[in-house]
């Protein structure tokens, strides 16, 4: 009875089921991915962090007189930024957040905050080739820039030649490596996540289609190794009544001969690979039956 049982039907996973832990497996892959570029969107550095993918300056609407040109070609391709914002602005409200979020999506730059002509805030990105201690640099490069710009408030672009002059003193000292910006596009970030979000979703539509068919043939060739088992196990006790059957009768020529094929079937039965069909033995057998009746 029990080997019977496992030829029963095995039920192939639901396709629905598989379809719902790939959308799970795909909205933590997104998030995990994409998580700070989400976040950015809700962050008063926003539009800072679009200009300066591109840039090296940004600019607030409303604040006069930033020669955006000249501070341009101050820093050339160093990579320093500047933003420039008036002082009830988002930014300079929550300067240490807003900071933080440009250098946690713009590689390896410094970057100072600058309201209303005053520097309120400066970081740097973690990957930002410091030589010596970070926390130590950190320290010292934002103090030193507060006391040697606070003559010159107002001024955007000295200010801005002011970080230069600081960032290149830096690098001749041997304090920080030297390096380029590398500009991007902006839209990337959300390009970037778009394009996975679609390329997720083919993949689940297609993936489960995949799974589903392979769960559904597995499960075909499990209840096909079931039957062969159940039908080997049916021959099994054919073969058992066959000898049966011969002991119980008497002793004749032609009972020689049936024991000669029984011997032969029972050695065939042994050496039966799984999936090998059993109609021919099966035959075989019906035959010794019908001869030991």
């Amino acid at each position: 009875m029990s080997t019977r049982n496992e030829g029963e039907h095995r039920r192939p996973p639901d396709r629905k089921l598989l379809r719902r832990y790939l959308y799970v497996l795909v909205v933590g892959l997104i998030a995990l991915l994409t998580w700070k570029d989400v976040l950015l969107l809700f962050s008063s550095a926003r539009p800072v962090v679009a200009a300066l993918d591109r840039d090296v300056v940004y600019v607030q609407d409303g604040v006069p007189g930033v020669d955006v040109p000249a501070i341009q070609r101050a820093i050339g391709k160093r990579p320093v930024t500047v933003s420039i914002v008036t002082g009830d602005s988002a930014v300079a409200q929550d300067k240490a957040d807003a900071c933080a979020d440009v250098v946690d999506r713009i590689d390896g730059i410094m970057h100072v905050v600058i309201a209303d002509g005053e520097f309120v805030r400066g970081c740097q990105s973690d990957d930002f080739p410091i030589v010596s201690s970070p926390f130590a640099w950190d320290f010292v490069t934002w103090s030193i820039y507060g006391d040697t710009t606070q003559f010159i408030e107002g001024d955007h672009r000295a200010m801005a030649e002011q970080l230069v002059a600081y960032y290149d003193s830096e690098v001749f000292r041997g304090r920080v490596l030297p390096g380029e910006r590398v500009f991007t596009f902006s839209a990337y970030r959300y390009l970037f996540a778009a394009g996975l979000l679609v390329g997720m979703v083919l993949l689940v539509h297609f993936g489960t289609r995949w799974l589903g068919r392979g769960a559904a043939g597995l499960a075909a060739r499990r209840e096909q190794r079931a039957r062969w088992r159940v039908q080997r196990a049916d021959l099994e006790s054919e073969l058992a009544l066959v000898a049966m059957r011969m002991v119980a009768q008497s002793p004749r020529r032609s009972l020689g001969e049936t024991s000669e094929q029984y011997l032969a079937a029972l050695a065939d039965w042994e050496a039966a690979k799984p999936g090998q069909p059993w109609d021919e033995l099966r035959d075989r057998v019906a035959a010794l039956r019908e001869r030991v009746r």
